[in-house]
């Protein structure tokens, strides 16, 4: 299995889709944000299944290892095909960026 880094700053994911300045997301990406935009939107809807199908997993554990069932879950958005983001929209040029895992992480947490 391919283990997929993303950081704040990297342009492009390993199969050439852009992490910065995305016009057109996909929907095997997830949408940061509040609103029902982001609430309906198929990536959104496949995280939460994937989070709420580790909620029991994710209870039982140490605070340590509740990080690694997050981080599998990023990985598994990430590792899709089409590859998934994790992509926020910048106000002022209404186009969207990726977060990284660090964040992605956190927000699933």
């Amino acid at each position: 299995m391919e283990l997929i880094g993303i950081e704040i700053g990297e342009d492009t994911m390993p199969d050439g889709s852009p992490l910065k300045n995305v016009v057109e997301y996909s929907t095997a990406d997830v949408l940061c944000g509040r609103g029902g935009g982001t609430n309906h939107h198929t990536g959104n809807n496949h995280w939460r299944a994937l989070v709420a199908a580790n909620k029991r997993l994710y209870i039982s554990l140490p605070k340590k290892q509740k990080v690694l069932v997050a981080k599998s879950i990023v990985h598994a958005i990430r590792s899709q095909t089409p590859r998934g983001r994790f992509l926020q929209k910048e106000n002022d040029s209404n186009k969207w960026n990726d977060i990284g895992d660090q964040k992605a992480t956190e927000k699933t947490s």
